[in-house]
Parts: structure tokens; C-alpha cells; sequence
């Protein structure tokens, strides 16, 4: 029983006696939650690392076509053209993964339940 309240804490990142006190406080068991927890906890780690790597694959995006127009002797049509299509794949992505973020909390409910009460 300890070992799955351990394993919580860790994946939570949180203190064993915090994370036991807060499923006191609620009344939960933590072996019922923690296939539950551990899905979210996964889901939310997804959507974050998504959204970091659409994040700086724009960001290298960005500064490259600044850094290429800045040698105008680089700049043609067709590395244009090719910017307009990373570009048409880019902003989808990044947009598909703020929505993701921004929808993180709607898909990890009890995850940002147990966290809220930690924070307390």
C-alpha cells in the first residue's frame, strides 16, 4: 500500500505525507486513483513536451528565415516558396498544440484536483 502512495508521490512530484493527507482530507483511496492519476499525469506530460517542441521548432523557423533574408544573395523564389510551405505546416501545429495546453485541464481533472489541494 505504501509503495503505490510512493509511486503517486513521485509521479506527482509531490511529498508522500502531503499527497496522504490530501486523500484523507477528500476521502479517496489512493490505490482507486492511482491508474487514474497516472493516465493524466501522462497526458499532461505529453501535451507539454508537444507544445515546447511545436513552440521551438517556430521559434528555429522564425530566426532561420530572418537569418536567410538577411543574406538577401540566399533569398530567391523558390527558398520562398519553400518558407510558405513550412510555414503553412507550422502555424497548424502550433496552433493544434496551444489548443491541446490550453485544453489540458479539461482532459486531467483529477489530476488538477489533487494538485489544487496540494497547493493549499
Amino acid at each position: 500500500m505504501d509503495k503505490v502512495l510512493n509511486e503517486l508521490a513521485g509521479i506527482l512530484k509531490v511529498s508522500r505525507e502531503g499527497l496522504q493527507s490530501v486523500f484523507q482530507e477528500i476521502g479517496l483511496n489512493y490505490r482507486e486513483v492511482y491508474e487514474v492519476l497516472a493516465r493524466e499525469q501522462a497526458i499532461e506530460s505529453v501535451v507539454g513536451n508537444l507544445f515546447g517542441v511545436a513552440f521551438l521548432a517556430t521559434g528555429l523557423l522564425v530566426t532561420s528565415m530572418f537569418i536567410v533574408s538577411a543574406e538577401r544573395r540566399w533569398m530567391n523564389e523558390s527558398t520562398f516558396k519553400l518558407w510558405i510551405k513550412l510555414w503553412k505546416i507550422a502555424v497548424p501545429i502550433l496552433f493544434v498544440a496551444w489548443v491541446l495546453l490550453s485544453l489540458t485541464p479539461l482532459l486531467t481533472p483529477n489530476l488538477n484536483l489533487i494538485q489544487n489541494l496540494l497547493d493549499k
